[in-house]
């Protein structure tokens, strides 16, 4: 009987090797996207994160051991140049037989322009026109931000149900099967999330740095500037200013900034305002790397909203 037992069992690691084995893998950049990845691999292999978050993706600089990661990964998920732009010369130099998914080229995906001029600044070129049809946009002046609608999600989670079953066919019903889970999933979220939304749409708030133009178009949440005058780089004197004397004279509630840029100053600076100062985090910093980041994520920042724009 004791054989018969360690026979099976030994049968069922056996099974579990042999199946991840056949899995590709998969290197993910940024967490919402790899818990995206992690749901339609459920029960077959888990993909790796490349970034916690605590570093903006748009700046920050690869270690060795990152690019050894993307290296050795036989297919990486990115959003794409227009956002992780600092891993663009490693990423689109694929070693031999590496799948590389970009995600802001796959179908289904809406893809705005990033909002400029006024209280935006005037660090990008373009309009405010919709580019989810053809893909006609420059890559330095595309919002990368999409996974924070929860439409691109789907996409999302189809596009890589499909590369996934084309370089593993064995799974193709598994990716399949999981990734109508995580749609249904997300339809749940999204139904969620307008709901407790549904009292803070059309209030002005300002962001640190545009990440939020997805969710507000999903959302019909209002940001109506930012605190920089360009997409990264620090606080320009002028346009802060600018924004600053706004929200004084319109009396913005709130002003969101971000785990990955300074709290302190914009406290120390908005304090004259009287304004809530909040964090949005729509990377996940801190969560688990996980199938339920992404839900997490969305939830904290409908809670961010609430807490920041409701009357009290």
């Amino acid at each position: 009987m004791l054989n018969y037992i360690y026979f099976f069992f030994s049968f069922l690691i056996g099974l579990s090797i042999a199946t991840k084995a056949s899995v590709p893998q998969v290197l993910v950049t940024i967490k919402p996207i790899h818990s995206l990845v992690a749901g339609v691999m459920e029960g077959m292999n888990s993909p790796t994160l490349l970034m916690s978050g605590e570093s903006s993706p748009h700046t920050q600089n690869l270690k060795p051991s990152e690019v050894r990661q993307i290296n050795a990964a036989q297919v990486v998920v990115w959003v794409g140049p227009s956002y992780e732009t600092a891993l663009q010369r490693v990423i689109e130099t694929p070693k031999v037989g590496q799948r590389i998914i970009t995600l802001q080229d796959k179908p289904g995906m809406k893809l705005y322009p990033m909002r400029q001029g006024g209280l935006w600044g005037s660090h990008v070129h373009g309009s405010e026109e919709d580019h989810s049809c053809g893909h006609q946009h420059n890559d330095q002046d595309l919002d990368g931000h999409l996974w924070l609608d929860p439409d691109n999600a789907k996409a999302i989670v189809i596009a890589i149900a499909q590369e996934l079953s084309v370089l593993d066919p064995k799974h193709q019903k598994d990716y399949h099967t999981n990734a109508q889970n995580v749609i249904s999933r997300l339809e749940d979220l999204d139904q969620n999330l307008k709901e407790i939304l549904m009292s803070v749409k059309n209030k002005p708030y300002v962001v640190y740095h545009d990440g939020t133009q997805y969710f507000d178009r999903h959302y019909k949440t209002r940001a109506i500037g930012v605190l920089i005058g360009d997409s990264h780089y620090g606080l320009n004197a002028q346009h802060f200013l600018q924004v600053s004397e706004y929200i004084r004279v319109q009396k913005v509630s709130c002003v969101f900034t971000e785990p990955q840029f300074p709290t302190d100053i914009i406290s120390s600076l908005m304090e004259k305002t009287g304004t809530r100062i909040e964090t949005l985090d729509y990377l996940g910093v801190g969560l688990e790397a996980d199938r339920d980041a992404y839900f997490v994520m969305m939830q904290n920042l409908a809670s961010a909203f609430l807490k920041g724009l409701s009357d009290s």
